[in-house]
């Protein structure tokens, strides 16, 4: 009886280990499954959050915002500004808009000259004198990439003069989180000789002075054809958008990194408005504008 006995509370125990060890495997994969699945909730939402509408050109804000002024850098022979409205971020263009995009751009010409201008969605051509305004009702094809590009002709005293006030109203804002674009396209006469083009902008017009910015928008032109142009900044103190440094070349040399970038000024790769980050919590030294620690010279044509 007693070896009996001592069977059945082996064989209890040994039950009671085996439901044991089942129960920890069973709890540690599901800590594994539920701790993956809230990873992919997590990339899920961060994708949720990208706005997928923007241009290439055109500031996209809040319905409230005050209307920014983009300076279109040009050789004096050019009459065309271009740019694009687009179905997804300009940071990351491989997540497209699920949705179809039903908008109204508007277009309004000031502190031109005399004469008609003309503006074009590609399929039609409106004409516009200073002072008025016209207006296009378009769309983006939803999941799939949709771009719509438009082009505006001016004459040829209009340089460092006129304003395109561009608009682009969604029919249902939902669709683009409430985000408008618009901006104030100028065009801008450079020489041919003066290659680079670099222009400072700032994130919270809020701040005065440069070292008060947590962000910092540096606008890089290309002028008379094509050419590397090499941007280098102090690591230690900035850090560059990774989104726009995704798939270029990257060195380093100590605590400055150079990044370089193929441009060409005859298409829409002549010119790139390059966000830095400020890489310490604490405020940079900096008093003027130019003791910002970065860059940008010309290289070899690509």
């Amino acid at each position: 009886m007693k070896n009996c006995n001592s069977s059945k509370k082996r064989i209890i125990v040994l039950l009671c280990l085996i439901v044991g060890v089942l129960t920890v495997f069973i709890g540690g994969t599901l800590a594994i499954y539920t701790s993956q699945d809230h990873q992919r909730s997590v990339v899920r939402n961060r994708e949720n959050e990208i706005i997928r509408f923007s241009s290439d050109k055109l500031y996209r804000v809040t319905g409230d915002a005050p209307v920014k002024a983009y300076y279109y850098p040009m050789s004096k022979e050019s009459r065309t500004m271009e740019f694009q409205v687009c179905n997804y971020d300009q940071a990351k263009n491989t997540l497209y808009n699920e949705k179809q995009i039903e908008y109204e751009i508007t277009f309004e010409v000031k502190n031109g000259s005399e004469g008609e201008y003309t503006i074009s969605n590609g399929k039609t051509t409106q004409t516009v004198t200073n002072g008025n305004r016209v207006q296009f009702n378009d769309s983006l094809t939803g999941g799939r990439k949709s771009i719509n590009t438009y082009s505006f002709v001016f004459h040829e005293g209009d340089f460092n003069k006129v304003e395109l006030v561009v608009t682009v109203t969604p029919a249902n804002p939902t669709v683009t989180q409430n985000r408008i674009l618009n901006g104030k396209l100028i065009p801008v006469e450079y020489a041919t000789t003066q290659g680079v083009i670099m222009q400072w902008e700032y994130t919270d017009s809020d701040r005065g002075g440069v070292n008060e910015f947590d962000a910092y928008n540096v606008l890089v032109s290309i002028s008379g054809g094509a050419r590397n142009v090499f941007i280098k900044w102090d690591s230690s103190q900035l850090d560059i958008d990774p989104f726009f440094a995704e798939g270029k070349t990257v060195t380093k040399n100590g605590n400055f990194s150079t990044i370089t970038i193929p441009m060409n000024s005859e298409d829409i790769t002549g010119t790139y408005l390059i966000q830095f980050y400020n890489h310490n919590s604490t405020k940079p030294g900096w008093t003027t504008w130019s003791d910002i620690p970065i860059e940008v010279t010309l290289g070899n044509e690509p």
